[in-house]
């Protein structure tokens, strides 16, 4: 799972592009570095929100921070869409220029602005900490997904 430590210095992103080149460039089936890695993966507990849900995490947050989705760097391609960082990782977000502060409403309209695309929520430090308005062909989740490791938790209709 990622850490606070982990995303405020950017190290997200290199284990993020490692593991994406190990599930992308092999068959997953006993591969123990795949396994390992979709272990790894299913930590951050991802889930799908609906926009209730997400409004009701900011409602209940003390700090607030929008910027860009912390995986669209090794996707520099995708659709641009923000994140809303909650907490300690809004902090830290904040203090290392990686997002600004935010009120709730511009919270909100940042996952607002992602219309279309499904919200994923996933721990930090072993609680939610962000929201992402995700895009399925720019989101390592969803890749990871296509690859046959099931992390996404959808909620029963």
């Amino acid at each position: 799972m990622g850490t606070l430590e982990d995303y405020g210095s950017g190290r997200i992103l290199k284990s993020i592009g490692k593991a994406l080149h190990v599930i992308g460039a092999k068959s997953l089936a006993d591969d123990p570095a795949a396994s390992h890695i979709a272990q790894k993966i299913c930590e951050f507990e991802p889930v799908v929100v609906s926009i209730t849900e997400a409004i009701a995490a900011i409602d209940g947050a003390r700090t607030l921070a929008v910027g860009e989705r912390v995986c669209r760097p090794l996707h520099p391609g995708s659709v641009f869409t923000g994140s809303v960082f909650l907490d300690e990782l809004a902090e830290t977000m904040i203090g290392t220029g990686h997002a600004r502060r935010a009120s709730k409403d511009e919270a909100c309209r940042a996952l607002d602005a992602g219309k279309g695309h499904p919200l994923v929520m996933s721990k930090v430090s072993g609680r939610y900490l962000e929201i992402c308005a995700s895009v399925r062909e720019g989101c390592d989740f969803w890749q990871a997904e296509r690859q046959g490791i099931r992390c996404i938790q959808r909620k029963q209709q």
